[in-house]
């Protein structure tokens, strides 16, 4: 019948590639090497699938590697441009609140400016006082 289990796997799972035999037919060397063949084929073609299926998930480990280093290089850029946001605005401010400090500064030199301008005007017009 079955000389080991790799022939009766084959036997079982790939008929259609046998050589039909009859019931009382003796095998033949060329039975025999048909059903070798047909073994080596099935064998191959499982490592192949092996192959393939260890290549795509390295294939898969890597696509997944890459996307991770695409979203913490995106993620490292969108946090370097808040930093750089952030301190535009605080530079933005920083120079906003010198800029107010000098017109109030100004105003408060004008209005001083006009008070001593009115007491000077109004020492003039009134001598006595």
């Amino acid at each position: 019948m079955c000389r080991n289990r790799d022939e009766r796997n084959i036997n079982s799972t790939s008929r259609s590639t046998m050589i039909p035999q009859a019931p009382n037919r003796p095998e033949t060397n060329n039975d025999f090497l048909w059903r070798q063949l047909t073994l080596l084929q099935h064998l191959t073609l499982m490592r192949l699938r092996a192959i393939d299926s260890d290549q795509f998930e390295a294939d898969a480990v890597a696509e997944r590697r890459r996307y991770e280093e695409e979203i913490a290089r995106y993620r490292r850029r969108r946090e370097e441009e808040r930093a750089q946001n952030q301190r535009r605005i605080e530079e933005d401010t920083a120079r906003f609140q010198r800029h107010q400090a000098k017109e109030d500064l100004k105003r408060a030199m004008m209005e001083e400016e006009r008070r001593i301008l009115a007491a000077i005007d109004q020492s003039r017009n009134n001598p006595s006082a």
